[in-house]
């Protein structure tokens, strides 16, 4: 039941991220991923904000594998909002940066479990987190949409796992008698932030599956086979 993580995660995420079924006693749960999480005496939670509905926990992991003595990760919880860009980067920007002995870097993760918000704000978050370097991760019974699985590609390093999902759909707008989808002019610049983030024949063949889904509760869901092929997780 132990879930595997890219390469640029650290060890000790493989070692201590545990399912449910796998810990009996107390843990400390990473935030949507429903039984997912550490043993808790190895975990300082560090902050523990609210901005608007979004929840956002800055975690030090106790590890012997970082210079420092433990590895910082944040977990984001609910919808991606005006004000979620600047805290996450703030936050990041305080997390230590994990060296091992001999001398590697390790990436910070960042946990994702929303069903969307702001596209915009998805796309800002997105440019924060590849501006960290940082490794998005989204767990079984987590699921990323919309904003929040724009924002997942910002990830320098990408995972899925488990049933983990993502959920893709065009921009669109509300109107008075439904919603409306994206123009082309609107269109291109989504089509663009995705080639910039996943590179240009990935980027392109992603967004337009994306493009064809017009929904403000539905969508392309990807789970982490069908993110392999696509070239939207990197592992």
């Amino acid at each position: 039941h132990t879930p595997r993580l890219s390469s640029a995660a650290s060890d000790v995420y493989k070692r201590q991220l545990l399912a449910s079924c796998s810990f009996p006693g107390a843990r400390h749960e990473i935030l949507g991923a429903g039984g997912y999480g550490y043993t808790v005496d190895a975990v300082e939670v560090v902050a523990d904000v609210q901005v608007d509905a979004l929840r956002i926990r800055h975690v030090r992991l106790a590890t012997a594998d970082c210079a420092i003595g433990h590895l910082e990760h944040l977990e984001l919880d609910g919808p991606i909002g005006p004000d979620a860009t600047d805290q996450v980067d703030r936050m990041l920007s305080s997390a230590a940066h994990c060296q091992t002995p001999d001398g590697r870097s390790r990436a910070r993760a960042v946990y994702l479990n929303s069903r969307g918000g702001s596209l915009f704000h998805g796309l800002l978050l997105a440019d924060v987190l590849r501006f960290h370097e940082v490794e998005t991760i989204v767990l079984g019974n987590q699921l990323c949409a919309s904003a929040c699985a724009v924002a997942f590609l910002g990830g320098l390093h990408r995972t899925i796992v488990g049933d983990g999902r993502l959920l893709f759909h065009a921009p669109f707008v509300v109107a008075e008698d439904g919603i409306d989808c994206a123009s082309p002019d609107q269109a291109h610049e989504f089509r663009e932030h995705f080639v910039s983030l996943l590179g240009a024949a990935a980027g392109q063949q992603v967004s337009e599956l994306a493009l064809r889904h017009c929904s403000e509760t539905g969508g392309w869901i990807v789970g982490g086979r069908t993110a392999r092929r696509f070239g939207i997780t990197t592992r």
